[in-house]
């Protein structure tokens, strides 16, 4: 983070890797924080009003009154110099002002933020989460070449786990390539396809990808349950908008293959008056 950023938002839809990569860049810029970093899950709430006390604990601070707790979490802010790193904030996006409480109340505070939109707050510097980079399908490189992309990388890591012997060979890289690609470059989605080379091939699982989300479960028992398997997070997505959003995404499933920003405008207008019939 540059000096003059005190607020970053990682942004992009579930299961691009947001979280992984905030707590790299936490890891990074550990030493450039004396009081260190503080990481602050709140994938497992949903009411707004739950954010200061889960920040408060996470801190080591008790719980008070909710103003009284701000006030509180604001002295123990002011002397720190501290990254915190709120990660899932779209569970409790309405309480994003408070996010410049705490940064008006501390000089040295830097705050990360991982969600799925940006929080519109004063100051705030967004970064969009790429997927991982694809090789060309048009111009697949050797096998050598295609092993140093991160998305063929993090396929074969994930399969060496359920199956040893695994490896990327001159044979099955394009098809391993082709596997990535259909899944957009999301790292949950490629994790969660790689847990089957233990039962399918990769010709086999490429040929699967087109029920992708009947095939793409089974993650690991630790993680959250919208992250278990792709339907889960899509679902999750899903399941934070406004109800006029989720309209307007239920009028844009009708393009296949994606659509123009012409055809977007005119669903979202639509969206706004309901379907007759």
């Amino acid at each position: 983070m540059r000096p003059e950023v005190r607020l970053l938002t990682l942004t992009e839809p579930g299961g691009v890797g947001k979280t992984r990569l905030g707590l790299q860049v936490a890891a990074d810029l550990l030493g450039d924080f004396s009081d260190g970093a503080c990481f602050v899950s709140l994938g497992s709430i949903d009411d707004p009003g739950l954010l200061v006390p889960t920040i408060a604990r996470a801190l080591g601070l008790k719980e008070a009154g909710e103003r009284l707790l701000i006030e509180r979490l604001k002295a123990h802010l002011r002397d720190e110099r501290l990254l915190l790193f709120l990660d899932n904030f779209e569970q409790v996006a309405s309480a994003a002002p408070l996010v410049l409480e705490l940064l008006s109340a501390s000089s040295e505070l830097k705050v990360l933020v991982s969600t799925r939109t940006v929080l519109r707050l004063s100051g705030e510097h967004e970064y969009e989460v790429p997927p991982l980079e694809l090789p060309d399908p048009e111009r697949l490189p050797d096998v050598v070449a295609l092993s140093e992309y991160l998305a063929l990388d993090l396929f074969v890591q994930r399969a060496r786990a359920v199956k040893p012997d695994f490896a990327l060979t001159e044979e099955n890289a394009p098809v391993v390539a082709g596997i990535c690609a259909r899944l957009d470059g999301l790292p949950l989605a490629i994790e969660l396809a790689a847990a089957r080379i233990k039962l399918l091939s990769p010709p086999a699982l490429l040929a699967r990808l087109d029920r992708r989300l009947q095939l793409l479960r089974g993650g690991a028992q630790d993680l959250p349950d919208r992250q278990k398997t792709l339907r889960n997070t899509l679902d999750w997505s899903y399941d934070l908008l406004e109800e006029q959003d989720r309209l307007l995404f239920r009028r844009l499933s009708v393009f296949a293959g994606g659509c123009t920003l012409e055809a977007v405008e005119s669903c979202k207008r639509s969206a706004s008056t309901p379907w007759i019939g």
